[in-house]
């Protein structure tokens, strides 16, 4: 029964590393709602493989006290990018509940000579094959391969395993650009080693005070933002998904934690499963045109 749940430990597991939007979003939400649930809630990071790995564990799991807090973007490009699936989103990714829009930034070295994406642009064309690029996996990875294609520059991406190191070298000039959560670009703009030539949405960030819109600047295929939302196992009854699901969103509404949440770049947009679910489709009905776009075929 709905009311005798949780029994023990919850466990959410996220794909991204410490430090990342993800991560952090959850710890500001388990941090309060272990005190309704009175059980201790861990935060698992499970970063890598395209978050296949944080998924996977997710999946195979199979338990009713065991979530995946994730990025939609994460996983919704996955059917243009392999043939064979290793899950089923929608028999295995139960909606729970929808918390935030996640604000993505294209951040550069504080030294690069580009103030905006057109500059950016203009110094990769005169640098051809000089300027490396990382970006979160999914959705975000996507933009970026249709942008690079549109704007026919060569710009070889680096892969990692977890985007936060790719902040990290992006400060020490070792990358000329990185597309992310802005999360991951606090420690950066503090130290004043990068800088956010552009956000996505369709309004400024104050995690990025300054940094306009990429569609205002005229570049629409890194506009797009990505959802955060709880997902649960299909093992876990319905009505113990809407408590878990209520719950959540009671807390997510503490007005400290939604201030919280706009310092790390997401809006804060809740919404219960069923609203989760159609913003899903919209996603996976937008990246199909965008895979068909770049002519990604599944590997």
């Amino acid at each position: 029964m709905a009311q005798d749940w949780p029994q023990r430990t919850v466990k959410i597991i996220s794909p991204s590393g410490p430090g990342s939007s993800g991560d952090t979003a959850a710890r500001f939400i388990a941090e309060k709602l272990q005190q309704v649930w009175g059980k201790s809630i861990v935060i698992e990071p499970r970063p890598g493989g395209d978050s296949l790995v944080a998924i996977n564990a997710f999946v195979s799991a199979n338990d009713d006290h065991t979530f995946l807090f994730s990025p939609t973007s994460f996983f919704i490009s996955h059917p243009h990018r392999y043939a064979k699936m290793s899950y089923d989103r929608a028999r295995d990714l139960i909606p729970v509940a929808q918390l935030s829009a996640t604000t993505l930034g294209f951040a550069v070295p504080a030294s690069l000579p580009a103030n905006s994406i057109r500059e950016f642009v203009e110094y990769a064309r005169a640098n051809p094959g000089k300027v490396s690029l990382a970006t979160a996996p999914g959705m975000s990875e996507m933009m970026i391969d249709a942008w690079i294609k549109e704007e026919k520059i060569d710009a070889p991406k680096v892969p990692y395993r977890d985007v936060v190191q790719a902040a990290n070298d992006l400060s020490t000039g070792r990358l000329q650009g990185v597309f992310a959560a802005l999360t991951i670009f606090q420690a950066g703009l503090q130290g004043g080693t990068l800088k956010i030539l552009s956000v996505s949405g369709s309004q400024p960030s104050p995690a990025a005070p300054g940094a306009k819109t990429a569609a205002e600047q005229g570049y629409p295929k890194l506009g797009q933002q990505g959802l955060m939302g709880l997902f649960a196992s299909r093992s876990m009854a319905a009505d113990a998904r809407q408590k878990a699901g209520h719950d959540f969103l009671k807390v997510a509404a503490d007005p400290d934690i939604v201030k919280r949440l706009q310092t790390i770049g997401q809006f804060y947009i809740p919404g219960d499963a069923a609203t989760l679910e159609g913003e899903i489709r919209k996603q996976e009905a937008a990246i199909a045109e965008m895979a068909k776009a770049i002519g990604a075929e599944p590997k």
